[in-house]
């Protein structure tokens, strides 16, 4: 971006914080930003600056907002305090340790937020066993689950499997199956006739899958776009059919089970993903109170959201299936 009469003379810390204000970050502090300064929020000309260089009139600023928003969710990543708290454990081995996470419990600490996540919680119980794998990153965090979302989440008991697991999860080799209850008692009627509904046995669909790989077929909804932070509101995301400069890739498969219920597989692992998609489509997860109008509303501590079904190869080769909806894992 280029920098309006109104900057010049100004500190550029200061022009940074009143910018992220004005654009809906008043989250972020000054403190916030002068002791993560060294990530680069703000490029002058191509270049970092000291916080305290003062604008010229014909500088070129650039404002890296995805670079401070993820910072600030993420504190001291490899430094999680470790607590004893409760932990549902579906399975465990020397490499991970899969959870059945309750609803309203963050994954990772953030700003603010330092204890009484499942982090906190995960690395309390390994160094408890003597098995706490220093090296690990945020106590072997893989992927996350949305604070409101309950369900499957995998962890990393040593760090070469994070790094293994990350890797399976970046070239989307994990299948991700979540199960959504929808606000109201009737889907859309433009909608109604794309997804085709009818009542679906749950677990029949989740055979159809298994045996044929986890490939859709033709009575699945395919959502192909992009995801890309909301200009309305900073705290959602949003969902598009076209690309644009902050846009990442996303794909989601629905395929309804009734009028209200819904059977999702994400390929991607977008924020959001899954409520900005439905919120696109004029559609609203039970209790999800941020996505329920176009502006946003509180952010809720629990949504009708689960995931349900994760399946993997394993760092020793093993392929394993949870399935909460069957109640099976092999």
């Amino acid at each position: 971006m280029d920098m309006n009469i109104d900057g010049v003379g100004e500190r550029i810390d200061r022009y940074l914080l009143s910018y992220l204000q004005e654009k809906g970050y008043g989250y972020v502090t000054r403190s916030f930003l002068k002791s993560n300064w060294e990530k680069g929020f703000v490029l002058l000309n191509g270049k970092s600056v000291k916080p305290s260089y003062k604008i010229k009139e014909k500088d070129n600023v650039e404002i890296l907002e995805e670079k401070i928003l993820n910072t600030y969710e993420i504190v001291d990543p490899d430094n999680i305090i470790s607590e004893k708290g409760s932990l549902n454990i579906v399975f465990e081995d020397s490499n991970i340790l899969v959870l059945n996470k309750e609803s309203g419990i963050s994954i990772h600490p953030g700003v603010g937020n330092p204890s009484g996540t499942i982090a906190n919680f995960v690395r309390g119980y390994l160094e408890e066993k003597g098995e706490y794998d220093n090296k690990l990153s945020r106590a072997g965090v893989v992927h996350r689950l949305d604070k409101a979302v309950s369900g499957l989440v995998v962890f990393a008991k040593n760090k070469e499997t994070q790094l293994y697991l990350q890797k399976q999860f970046q070239e989307r080799k994990i299948n991700k199956i979540y199960y959504a209850k929808l606000q109201g008692k009737e889907l859309p009627q433009i909608l109604e006739d794309i997804l085709k509904i009818g009542n679906v046995n749950i677990q029949n669909e989740i055979e159809k899958l298994k045996s044929n790989d986890f490939v859709c077929d033709e009575s699945w909804y395919e959502v192909s776009g992009y995801i890309s932070r909301s200009s309305k509101n900073r705290m959602k995301m949003q969902f598009s059919p076209f690309s644009s400069p902050s846009g990442k890739n996303s794909v989601t498969y629905l395929k309804p089970l009734s009028s209200n219920e819904l059977l999702i597989k994400i390929e991607t692992g977008r924020m959001h993903q899954i409520r900005a998609t439905l919120a696109y489509l004029g559609l609203c997860i039970k209790g999800d109170t941020l996505y329920e109008s176009s502006s946003g509303g509180e952010i809720p501590q629990r949504i009708e959201l689960k995931s349900v079904l994760l399946n993997f190869t394993n760092i020793n080769g093993k392929e394993l299936l949870f399935d909460l909806l069957t109640n099976e894992k092999k």
